[in-house]
């Protein structure tokens, strides 16, 4: 009796392996585990693994801290080391079976492949991963559910040498069917990116390689459909395993993302690459191989791609949509709108640079644009995931908002969700504008404003092509802002006088100091610990003034540390970057057109210091 006739061609087609692939080529194979003496290690090889009829194959095992092998198909117990010799008549697997000293169990599994004669073949793909939901309560591990990888680009390659045979896109259900004439012998691939829309999920601790969900070799003559699941890696409660079904999630969040956008306006997106790695931990990195490393500080798109933290027990975002949607909001910044944000270190009940705070409320309103009607914005960290940090984006209370205003990243929330949303239950809340008017100011009036992009610009290019002037303004006296008639904000008095210590001082207003020739304008800076961030309001100053053809030079002057930069359309013109508290930027002006300029403090010891700005 041959060794065929006892081993089956094992058809289950469940995932075995997250790949990080370089080439399609490399393939994917099992390997056992690397271990210390006394433990269990099992390694199965067969050379070769593709045969054509009649030929035979060499099976060789090794083994080390066995209790007990032996192989499945064959019912054999087998001793440390050897090999025998197949000629198996038709594609087989043979499983070995260990149980080692130290109680462990592991099996491996090599695949004898068969070739037929070419002839017409069709095979059905189906890919499904796995989904843990996110609650109050953290991840939950016990709630796990199986759903489509959608629009994933889905690879058909020869098992024996990894050559393409065809490729197409998974649908809605995760399927995909093909048809061709050749070998019998193939493997499905998945790959975590897209085309629709445009987006790429890599390892940046593997050289920006691509994650590929492989399935096991396939024999279409007696097979017919191959389902493969991108496992999430869970045990007893918490992540253990290879996380198959990570990549998969974030491309998950991201095609919906993109969904309501692209059903909202008519856009073209750049790709966006997401980094991923179970080895992305939050520790700030001081070079590009700390990155590389996996130390990328948070979850945060930093103007190439968004990072995303993965470190078991520590902090992994890949399931917190919120979160990744926020970051996709910036890399819409980054691409197809503008944002004038410095970024850096934000919360709410801190008095915010207007360009960040503008910037942190749009990813966090988006979050529940895109969630809607589930409105919390949840994040998870720690041991198990068992710890959540959120909000409700649609509560407008002192709680959620201690110091509202136009600095305030909470009011930024708010507001843009209150456009938004069709729920006009508030009194305040008597406007329902839906995703389009919001994302073509953002992506169109808001990208060319000649101000700083604030809630100013926003807001009046919004009014200007709704009319609902009457409404919002409404919506922005429930947050302590005063009625927006122009880009500069000119109307506005809130000076953050409720938040003293987080540099809330009458000379935050105005929002913008218009300069002219010869006459210096005063600013009034405000100091202390919350300035070590260099990104609250207390510390950056904006002004702006009118081009006239000549070329002008703006100069700053302060016994305190200060920097100038001078923009025009968000773009920089120049930058006086010195130690010394006096600095001076030259640049040619452009008759008619508005410039912008920005004072940065860094004075951290608590009270209030003065600069003198001039243009000359």
């Amino acid at each position: 009796m041959s060794i065929v006739d006892t081993i089956r061609l094992q058809q289950s087609a469940n995932l075995l392996r997250l790949c990080v692939l370089f080439l399609v080529a490399s393939g994917c194979r099992a390997t056992g585990p690397s271990v210390s003496d006394g433990q269990l290690i099992v390694s199965l090889t067969a050379e070769p693994a593709c045969l054509q009829a009649g030929e035979s194959a060499v099976v060789r095992w090794e083994t080390q801290g066995k209790v007990d092998c032996r192989f499945i198909e064959l019912d054999r117990a087998v001793a440390d080391d050897g090999s025998m010799t197949v000629t198996p008549d038709r594609s087989s697997a043979m499983t070995l079976h260990c149980t080692g000293r130290d109680g462990t169990v592991d099996e491996q599994t090599i695949d004898l492949l068969v070739a037929a004669a070419d002839a017409a073949r069709s095979l059905s793909v189906t890919a499904r991963y796995e989904q843990i939901p996110l609650d109050e309560s953290g991840l939950r591990f016990d709630a796990t559910q199986q759903l489509p990888i959608r629009r994933a680009r889905v690879l058909l390659v020869n098992a024996c040498d990894g050559a393409l045979i065809d490729e197409d896109e998974l649908d809605e259900q995760g399927q995909a069917a093909f048809d061709w004439t050749g070998t019998n012998l193939v493997r499905a691939q998945v790959w975590a990116e897209s085309t629709d829309p445009p987006i790429e999920v890599v390892d940046n601790t593997s050289g920006g390689a691509i994650y590929v969900l492989e399935s096991r070799p396939a024999d279409v003559v007696s097979v017919t459909s191959v389902s493969l699941l991108a496992d999430a890696g869970i045990a007893d409660g918490s992540y253990d395993d290879v996380r198959a079904s990570a990549p998969f999630a974030i491309l998950d969040t991201l095609i919906d993302a993109g969904d309501v956008l692209l059903d909202a306006i008519d856009v073209n997106l750049d790709t966006l690459t997401v980094n991923w790695s179970v080895r992305n931990r939050p520790e700030s990195p001081a070079s590009d191989a700390d990155i590389a490393d996996g130390a990328i500080g948070t979850t945060a798109w930093d103007g190439t791609g968004i990072y995303v933290l993965g470190l078991a027990d520590v902090d992994t975002d890949e399931f917190d949509r919120d979160v990744i949607v926020h970051e996709w909001g910036h890399y819409l910044e980054g691409t197809i709108g503008r944002a004038d944000s410095q970024g850096g270190p934000h919360g709410f009940g801190e008095l915010l640079d207007p360009r960040v705070a503008f910037s942190e409320g749009w990813g966090n309103a988006l979050s529940a644009i895109i969630g809607d009607p589930d409105t919390l914005y949840m994040d998870s960290f720690g041991e198990a995931a068992a710890s959540v940090a959120g909000f409700d984006v649609n509560e407008n209370s002192d709680r959620v908002d201690p110091v509202p205003g136009w600095f305030s990243e909470a009011s930024i929330t708010g507001i843009l969700f209150d456009l938004y949303d069709d729920d006009t239950d508030e009194s305040f809340d008597q406007v329902a504008l839906g995703a389009a008017p919001i994302f073509e100011t953002a992506f169109g009036y808001q990208r060319q404003t000649s101000a700083y992009t604030t809630l100013f610009s926003f807001i009046n290019g919004l009014q200007s092509a709704t009319g609902a002037t009457a409404a919002i303004d409404a919506l922005l006296a429930q947050h302590d802002i005063e009625p927006v008639r122009d880009d500069w904000g000119s109307t506005e008095d809130n000076a953050g006088l409720l938040a003293p210590t987080e540099g809330g001082i009458t000379q935050n207003v105005p929002v913008y100091h218009t300069l002219s020739v010869g006459s210096p304008v005063s600013l009034v800076l405000a100091g202390g610990p919350f300035a070590e961030d260099v990104n609250k309001l207390g510390q950056n100053r904006l002004g702006r003034f009118l081009g006239d053809g000549s070329r002008r030079t703006v100069t700053v002057s302060s016994t305190s540390d200060v920097d100038l930069f001078v923009h025009r359309n968000g773009q920089l013109l120049g930058a006086g970057l010195g130690l010394t508290g006096s600095e001076s930027v030259d640049i040619d002006t452009i008759s008619g057109v508005w410039y912008t300029v920005n004072v940065r403090g860094y004075r951290t010891t608590s009270g209030s210091y003065s600069a003198t700005l001039e243009l000359k």
